[in-house]
């Protein structure tokens, strides 16, 4: 019987070498399985494939674990569009396709992700942009950039103010905003002097800058500032939601996050109140769940610690945390109080064993994974 034991021990060491080989730790999951190797550095997935970083260099892996492009880069920014930038040892950027090649050759100061169609490059000190053929569009002469994410991006010149151009190059606004700034909903805040207000996707101003500051669009509506307190304005720039709040934050699944008192809790579109205001700190809804932390005197667990909360505002299962994020795919990763990280399910069970130093969200299938030397993958099975 102990030499039937023995064997059963030492075919399960075979199998676990097998299965992990090269990798220093195992991901302990019924949900999840681990793909790929052991890496000193990593991003998460996108568009199917993750940067990884290997004997110092970064290459890419795709969802299965597989190298896809070898690691020989100084440098790299995850895939979009079918492209990513790389950088090469002698500083230059330049873009690659899925395959590994080299569609753009490396000849660029800096070189960001492409948006819209268009990259912002950088030779010498300023930037323009480029198509995926590597042809600028708009010539280098700003000495900053943003993504098109929209019809028009924020370029800023001699270093000074920010204005706005578009996919052919056209300046569609003066150069006379304090800020850089990303449109959402359609809009994009923009301040000038102490005052602040919104601009279209034409560059035309569509709420009059008269703010003290604000937030981002999100469901139709947006967080605002007048003489120290928050409330909410429409896409027209109505106010729909007065002013009474320390902070606000961006609706999300139909909730915001609002501050009184030092306090957090939620209110709807409308402005009712209907998470009171009671959590040490609270974050959006995420697939119906939001992450809060419990104050002093509380009856829902021990104070300092995180919990999810349903849109009514009851637990959503009994287990306290030390740290949260948020739930992405069906997933969340949680820390113990020892700061140990793993992952549960929307129903509090564990997917992924509390022995982590960090986890982050899952993105396209899969979760990405530190245990305070090597980053690791594991897919959903």
């Amino acid at each position: 019987m102990k030499k039937l034991t023995a064997i059963f021990l030492a075919a399960a060491t075979l199998l676990t070498i097998f299965s992990f080989a090269g990798c220093s730790k195992s991901v302990r999951s019924e949900v999840f399985v681990q793909v790929g190797d052991s890496y000193e550095g990593s991003r998460d997935f996108s568009e199917g494939y993750a940067a990884v970083k290997k004997d110092g260099k970064w290459g890419f892996i795709d969802s299965e674990g597989n190298i896809a492009v070898e690691p020989k880069y100084a440098a790299v920014w995850s895939f979009a569009e079918g492209l990513a930038a790389v950088q090469t040892e002698d500083g230059k950027w330049g873009f690659i396709d899925t395959s590994g090649s080299e569609v753009i050759e490396p000849q660029f100061d800096a070189a960001w992700y492409f948006s819209g169609g268009l990259a912002a490059v950088r030779e010498g000190k300023l930037f323009g942009y480029i198509d995926h053929s590597g042809n600028f569009v708009i010539e280098p002469k700003y000495t900053d950039a943003t993504n098109f994410d929209n019809a028009i991006t924020a370029v800023q010149k001699d270093e000074d103010k920010w204005g706005f151009i578009d996919k052919q190059g056209n300046e569609v606004t003066d150069f006379v905003y304090y800020e850089k700034t990303e449109f959402t909903d359609g809009l994009a805040e923009v301040f000038i002097e102490y005052e602040s207000g919104f601009l279209d996707e034409t560059g035309a101003v569509a709420i009059d800058l008269t703010f003290d500051d604000a937030g981002n669009f999100s469901e139709g509506l947006c967080a605002f500032s007048r003489d120290g307190e928050w409330g909410y304005i429409d896409k027209s720039g109505n106010e729909v939601i007065s002013p009474a709040y320390t902070s606000a934050d961006i609706f999300s699944e139909g909730y915001a996050v609002v501050e009184s008192d030092r306090l957090f809790g939620y209110i709807d579109t409308n402005g009712t109140a209907v998470i009171p205001v009671k959590y040490l700190s609270a974050y959006p809804f995420s697939e119906g769940l939001a992450r809060v932390q419990l104050a002093a005197g509380t009856t829902e667990g021990t104070a300092n610690e995180f919990i999810f909360i349903k849109t009514d505002g009851s637990s959503a299962f009994s287990s306290g945390y030390k740290y949260a994020k948020d739930f992405s795919e069906g997933y969340a990763a949680c820390a113990t109080n020892d700061g140990a990280w793993g992952m549960i399910d929307s129903d509090g069970n564990v997917v992924i064993d509390f022995e982590w130093e960090e986890i982050w969200p899952v993105t396209d299938g899969s979760v990405r994974l530190f245990d305070g030397e090597n980053y690791y993958f594991a897919k959903l099975k």
